[in-house]
């Protein structure tokens, strides 16, 4: 791991910028929902950021952790060790099973509505297809929890840790965080399926301590998929829209968002770490009196692989409403396990958002000027891409991509 503060490290950085034609990434709305909509007429750019000659425009220094609250080293901190015996070999399993529940959950949906109407219009089937169909019933008429969340039953729960174990997890923070704050945590990249996140909220009660919640937004197709939805809710998860971001903020919590949303699924390749950014993260902090938290979760890209090329489930994505990514991936040996991959989770220092925009701290902008919006923006490129650099592990070697919406 590299050192905590750019002073430290003296990394710097060199951006080009290339064009890009509207066809090549499908985009999403600016809060980050899943539904991939219409490219803008102004297109995308790309910002490839490497290790620069430090001649080269470093990080801002306004951005840099103070001496005082940097760390000395980066703080880690691993799960818990699985119990001995066969009741931890038990618990492994059942997390490797989940899992893999996870990876097929949209397969099921799919397979077991099919066997509905053909059981009972093509076979003469009865009992098994009412069965299922009063589960799907049944469960839809359950109310799933909303702005719920326990980060300590998190802590405490099996799964969760064998999760954690199966990718063999490490969270790394640059800082503690002043928990008197509240933080909009900006999580980057999705993957193919996005379970980094999930697994991120291993570590809640590490990050925020003393009984602070991280309510993540996500796509708000998973919230109609059966059973599924239960687990999301009880992880703490809120459909991602701009309401969601003021009710996690009414309720004195913080929230996350996992920035790039389903369209960056499509930029992922072996060859460079590629991010889609849009700027509605920022002004929805703005609005909410957030301070912005980058998270970089190392290793999410690589615990699937497109079946077959990124483009046709691209375009798919455009005529689909729900979240089709669930079926778009294969992981460890063909199958829809994912790769048992290493994954660090990177949290970096913060930025004080009021400071930058020229408002007292905690005090919201209802109406963000874009043109403070931008120059926030183009800082905070900066200090992902500081993130990045400081903490990536030896094992990743790709550079850093950033595709910018510019009109976002």
């Amino acid at each position: 791991m590299g050192a905590t503060t750019e002073t430290q490290t003296k990394k710097t950085f060199v951006m080009r910028t290339v064009a890009v034609r509207n066809e090549d990434v499908a985009l999403e709305s600016a809060t980050g929902d899943g539904a991939a909509g219409d490219a803008t007429a102004g297109g995308l750019s790309r910002s490839i950021l490497t290790e620069a000659p430090a001649a080269s425009t470093s990080l801002s220094s306004r951005l840099a952790p103070s001496s005082a609250q940097a760390s000395a080293s980066p703080i880690m901190v691993r799960p818990e060790a699985r119990p001995p015996g066969l009741l931890g070999r038990l618990q492994t399993l059942g997390a490797v099973v989940f899992l893999g529940l996870m990876g097929s959950s949209l397969y099921l949906v799919i397979a077991s509505a099919l066997y509905i109407v053909i059981g009972f219009g093509v076979l003469g089937h009865r009992i098994c297809p009412s069965i299922l169909l009063g589960v799907w019933v049944g469960q839809g008429l359950i109310s799933v929890k909303v702005l719920h969340q326990d980060p300590e039953g998190i802590k405490r729960s099996w799964l969760f840790r064998e999760m954690a174990n199966f990718f063999d997890v490490t969270l790394v923070m640059e800082q503690k965080l002043d928990t008197s704050k509240k933080y909009l945590f900006a999580q980057h990249p999705h993957g193919i399926l996005p379970l980094a996140p999930v697994l991120s909220a291993y570590f809640i009660s590490d990050v925020v301590p003393g009984g602070g919640k991280i309510f993540c937004l996500i796509h708000s197709g998973i919230f109609y998929m059966p059973i599924v939805r239960f687990f999301m809710g009880e992880w703490g998860a809120l459909p991602a829209n701009k309401e969601s971001v003021a009710e996690a903020k009414q309720q004195g919590q913080h929230c996350s968002i996992v920035v790039g949303g389903v369209a960056e699924i499509f930029l992922q390749n072996g060859e460079t770490e590629q991010l889609q950014l849009r700027k509605g993260f920022i002004r929805e902090a703005l609005r909410n009196g957030y301070d912005l938290v980058p998270m970089f979760h190392f290793g999410a890209t690589r615990m699937y692989n497109f079946i077959g090329p990124a483009s046709f489930w691209r375009s798919l994505s455009n005529r689909l409403p729900f979240p089709f990514f669930l079926i778009g991936g294969w992981g460890k040996g063909m199958t829809l396990l994912p790769k048992p991959v290493r994954i660090v989770i990177a949290v970096g220092s913060p930025i004080g958002l009021a400071a930058l925009y020229g408002v007292p701290e905690g005090q919201s902008v209802p109406d963000p000027d874009p043109a403070k919006v931008d120059l926030i923006y183009e800082e905070w490129k900066k200090h992902l891409a500081g993130l990045y650099y400081r903490q990536r592990p030896e094992w990743e070697t790709r550079e850093l991509e950033i595709w910018d919406c510019p009109k976002s």
